[in-house]
């Protein structure tokens, strides 16, 4: 048993969920189907979502966000457009290398575009903050409310605004650091974790988080997980690592563990003293010194947006299978009681089906179908009339033949004189050996179409120890091929990292690695749709691997 709370169905969506965003102070919604087509809503005084407005984006969304009572959906080809509440477009802004992320920022928006450059966007204006301060290559931004942080592929950091660089962060490592990932406390304190492919002074660990306020490092620890996600919550932040874990990062830099899951975690969201975690098909959760929760979805819930005045919780997610239908966007109530439920009941609010007022028995066997045709289209009530008349003329054939098998039981046979004569007589040897036959014949048949479709068995490969290159990369191959299908059937190979984001479609793949421990996971899709995956490790060390 575990402990769950009520879930239900938020939105019936018809496309896959790529975005969701939700702006508590306006209760609007909105969310991305496909790739293109959004749609616009709000959330009535019950809860309950109502469809404003829907368009088609004319590239596919790569930021969707809520900005001045305006919605602005970003892509990497043209830009970004500006839409009213109603859906109209109200202003388009060209970005030339396309919006790769987006965030509000006071009356801006700091955009990170396709080539690494952070701009400045106000109204119809916009400046590049990476020409200004001569910044290259930039990877990840965060801001607050008076600064920007930015950490560029060479893992240099800094922290600055529209006016000058407040300050940065002294680089370690002969030849560099990667910055792999960023966040703010709920005090506006700013942690990163950093890898230094053990090249650094010391017996220092490769991965470590620090924490930094106004410039000075208040706290630095090792690390032997990589972060993926955070949020600013209770006297600190939550930070959700690759190993399926969550840490509470208290403003003096100790941490706890909060949950435990068993997948990487894809995004977290604090509410009123709850955090919440989604994990691979799961949104696990805990209040303060109470029980860890979970609640099952239909997709891999990459989306979670807390409605802290209603109590609820908003999260989407797709399964990343092309062969399946378009996963619901779900809600829970984070306010209600916890309840045990036996987790494989877990998926009830998602599978099963919404009532509905059906025909009784007496209406339905009535001989009148006149109730069924009132249900049933144009084209499925012309079938059922056919087959109706081809019906009647079968049972004008069976009444046909019946009268001609019909006949008048006759006397038995003179020269049978008992029953045994009598039964030797009715079971003839030819008649029983054809229908003997004709009973393994169908078996035949029958167990033909009930063979067992096994599901591919995913192979990775196995874990790898490298050694790397001068420049400190090394190519890897990925290689699917030792994975079995009894059926020849596989249909879709995905190759996913360990942020979660797909890398490859084929069984193998090329990649270049810098030092550090990089984990993948393989996933095959039969015809069916049935799949498996499996994981492996790549280790590039710098030296002898020995």
């Amino acid at each position: 048993m575990v402990f769950t709370r009520d879930a239900y169905r938020l939105v019936e969506s018809e496309g896959k969920v790529r975005h969701l965003m939700f702006d508590e102070a306006k209760s609007h919604l909105a969310w991305v189907e496909g790739k293109r087509r959004v749609h616009l809503a709000v959330l009535d005084e019950n809860g309950q979502c109502q469809v404003t407005s829907t368009f088609e984006h004319l590239n596919d969304v790569s930021s969707l966000l809520f900005y001045r009572n305006q919605w602005v959906v970003g892509d990497e080809i043209n830009g970004l457009v500006f839409h009213d509440l109603d859906g109209s477009v109200s202003q388009e802004k060209t970005i030339e290398a396309g919006v790769v992320h987006c965030i509000p920022w006071g009356r801006s928006l700091v955009v990170l575009d396709g080539l690494g450059q952070l701009l400045s966007v106000k109204g119809e204006h916009s400046a590049s903050l990476s020409s200004k301060f001569g910044f290259e290559d930039i990877i990840k931004m965060e801001v607050s409310a008076d600064r920007i942080y930015i950490a560029q592929q060479n893992g240099s950091v800094h922290c600055l605004n529209e006016d000058a660089v407040l300050w940065s962060r002294p680089m370690r490592g002969s030849i560099g650091e990667r910055i792999t990932g960023m966040g703010l406390t709920q005090q506006g304190n700013f942690f990163l974790t950093r890898e230094g492919h053990a090249l650094v002074a010391g017996d220092e660990e490769a991965i470590e988080l620090e924490l930094w306020s106004d410039g000075q490092l208040i706290h630095r620890q090792e690390l032997r997980m990589r972060l993926l996600t955070s949020c600013a919550g209770d006297a600190g932040s939550y930070l959700g690592f690759d190993n399926g874990e969550v840490h509470h990062l208290q403003e003096d830099g100790s941490m706890e563990r909060v949950l435990e899951t068993q997948h990487p975690i894809f995004s977290l969201v604090y509410s009123e003293g709850t955090v919440a975690a989604s994990s691979w098909f799961f949104i696990h959760g805990r209040e303060l010194d109470g029980p860890v929760w979970k609640v099952e979805h239909q997709g891999m819930a990459q989306w979670l947006h807390a409605d802290r005045e209603r109590g609820r919780l908003y999260f989407a997610g797709d399964d990343q299978n092309d062969y399946t239908d378009a996963e619901p966007i779900g809600c829970i109530d984070l306010e209600g009681e916890l309840t045990e439920m036996d987790p494989t009941e877990l998926s009830l609010w998602f599978t099963t089906a919404a009532d509905h007022v059906g025909l009784n028995a007496e209406e339905l066997y009535s001989g009148n179908d006149d109730d069924v045709l009132a249900l049933l289209t144009e084209s499925e009530r012309d079938s059922m009339n056919a087959q109706t008349e081809n019906a009647e003329e079968l049972d004008l054939l069976l009444n046909a033949m019946g009268d001609e098998r019909t006949s008048p039981v006759e006397d038995p046979p003179s020269g049978l004189t008992d029953d045994a004569d009598l039964l030797d007589a009715l079971n003839n040897p030819t008649e029983s050996m054809l229908m003997q036959e004709d009973e393994d014949e169908l078996f035949e048949a029958l167990s033909s179409h009930h063979d067992e479709i096994l599901k591919p068995q995913a192979s990775a490969g196995d874990d790898q120890r490298l050694t790397a290159d001068a420049d400190g990369t090394c190519v890897v191959l990925l290689n699917g091929n030792g994975t079995f299908d009894p059926h020849q059937q596989v249909k879709s190979w995905s190759w996913i990292e360990g942020s979660g984001r797909e890398i490859a479609t084929t069984s193998q793949v090329r990649l270049k690695l810098p030092l550090g421990v990089h984990s993948f996971e393989l996933r095959v899709v039969d015809q069916q749709g049935g799949w498996t995956s499996d994981r492996l490790t790549v280790t590039v060390l710098e030296g002898s691997t020995s």
